[in-house]
């Protein structure tokens, strides 16, 4: 049995023990630790958001202390009537009982310098919410090193992952106030001729623009009764067109308007003029619709545009251009949509094969029609009739190729032959001159042996753009209406 002093004791020595574990920081420690936990989560919240991130911080501060430098020894005053009072100076610790002769020895002069606290070490805890980013709480730690100036080695960040419980906005209540609502009170009477004076303009807009639009559909874009331009669905362009490039670019206007005012069809340019001629023919647009256009386009394409028709078209187009008049703008814009729509839908073609071909190597075209021809002998026959290859130079007569030859620099003409059979390079030999033609001989037989098929095709090349140049000149007349480089 335990008597009652005994259990009073074990009491207290519990009470002792627990008091022992409670640690409790100085003021200065306290002080630190609310500063800096204070600016730490002011930053995170800013830039992370509220209720992401806790900051915790403990600072253990070292003990402050004071410092006494002594001086010089007190000359401290002794009077002789009251010999037992003594003046110390300031600084010296007051001492009891201490007799004039021991004043002169002991006494000091002294300075006392308080020392502040120092740093020991620093822990900062982040406590993130679980649903944060943790790519996010690397920046986080970096940023609060760089806050608190933590120091390597000395500090320390421990981060913990918590679920968040973010407490519910308060629902806000909002009551009305019920009011009686007059039906005949000013606002309303405004409101309702508002309404009024607005159904009327939207009914006078749909009048006009109903009696606008059966003006328009009464009128026909040929002149003459026959339907709208409309994109054909699918359409294959065969232009047979020679056409001169203008050197102005696309079209002036047939009034030679200014920069500032509107010029139709200014989309109408060399590339899109045969499939402009097609649309027409196939469309039946009528001679008064083909002069506005006419009239719009450059000249030199208007001229092209305009031979592509029979004589009594022209006729009725060149007269129609003769008297000056004002166009139904409506008209012209419709017009001018139509036809814009359609030559955008265009695909395919004749002339878009053909311009592919221009763009293929010797090697790669010639393979690609072999193929073609063997498998598809009808699409070989529509391909080959817009299609010039350097072979069918040969065609041309004696004096046209005897003129081409000519025109072209005699290394590059033997380089283009080094690529032809036997028989082909005898046709150009033919109507060489004596000092050509062995010049040309002796090239086959020293280098042909070492050329590379992108020499040759590239001498090709060059010798049918020459060949297309006296073409558009008049001064030869090459074998396919369609020409294209190789």
């Amino acid at each position: 049995m335990i008597n009652q002093r005994g259990l009073w004791a074990l009491l207290m020595g519990m009470l002792l023990l627990g008091s022992g574990s409670l640690v409790v920081g100085s003021p200065d420690e306290v002080s630190v630790e609310e500063q800096l936990a204070t600016r730490l989560q002011r930053s995170l919240d800013t830039m992370y958001g509220p209720n992401q991130i806790v900051v915790r911080v403990d600072v253990l501060l070292s003990a402050p202390r004071y410092d006494v430098n002594y001086t010089r020894q007190s000359r401290a005053q002794v009077t002789d009537r009251k010999p037992s009072q003594v003046n110390i100076m300031p600084g010296f610790p007051a001492i009891k009982n201490l007799s004039p002769d021991t004043m002169r020895q002991l006494p000091f002069d002294s300075v006392t310098t308080y020392v502040r606290p120092t740093i020991q070490s620093m822990t900062v805890s982040l406590i993130v919410n679980r649903s944060f980013p943790r790519s996010q709480v690397g920046r986080a730690q970096a940023t609060v090193r760089e806050l608190a100036g933590l120091v390597n080695g000395r500090d320390k960040i421990v981060v913990t992952y918590k679920p968040f419980v973010v407490p519910p906005r308060p629902v806000q209540k909002i009551e009305l106030e019920r009011q009686e609502d007059k039906v005949n009170s000013t606002a309303n009477l405004i409101t309702l001729s508002g309404v009024g004076v607005m159904g009327l303009f939207v009914l006078l807009y749909v009048l006009l623009t109903l009696r606008l639009t059966r003006k328009v559909s009464r009128l026909s874009l040929s002149g003459g009764g026959a339907s709208p331009v409309a994109p054909p669905p699918s359409v294959t362009v065969s232009p047979t067109i020679d056409m001169a490039v203008p050197q102005g670019g696309g079209g002036g206007g047939g009034t030679g308007a200014a920069q500032s005012v509107k010029r139709y069809f200014d989309f109408v340019d060399p590339h899109s003029l045969p499939n402009l001629i097609y649309l027409l023919k196939k469309e039946n647009v009528g001679p008064e619709n083909i002069g506005l256009i006419v009239n719009f386009l450059d000249k030199s394409m208007a001229a092209t545009l305009l031979a592509q028709f029979d004589s009594k078209t022209q006729v009725a187009v060149v007269a129609s251009l003769i008297e000056q008049k004002m166009v139904n703008r409506t008209l012209l814009d419709k017009l001018e949509t139509q036809i814009k729509a359609a030559l955008e839908c265009l695909s395919g073609g004749d002339g878009t094969v053909s311009d592919l071909f221009a763009h293929m190597k010797g090697g790669q075209k010639r393979g690609l029609l072999g193929m073609i021809e063997r498998g598809m002998p009808d699409v070989y026959r529509r391909v080959r009739a817009s299609l010039l290859l350097f072979e069918d130079l040969k065609s041309l007569d004696d004096n046209a190729l005897r003129l081409l030859c000519s025109e072209v620099r005699i290394e590059v003409l033997a380089t283009a032959l080094s690529g032809l059979g036997q028989g082909d390079v005898d046709r150009f030999m033919d109507v060489l001159p004596r000092n050509a033609r062995a010049t040309v001989t002796q090239f086959l037989d020293l280098r042909s042996g070492s050329l590379s098929p992108d020499e040759i095709d590239r001498a090709q090349s060059e010798v049918l753009v020459v060949a297309e140049r006296l073409d558009r000149d008049g001064r030869i007349q090459l074998p396919r209406s369609r020409r294209v480089g190789s």
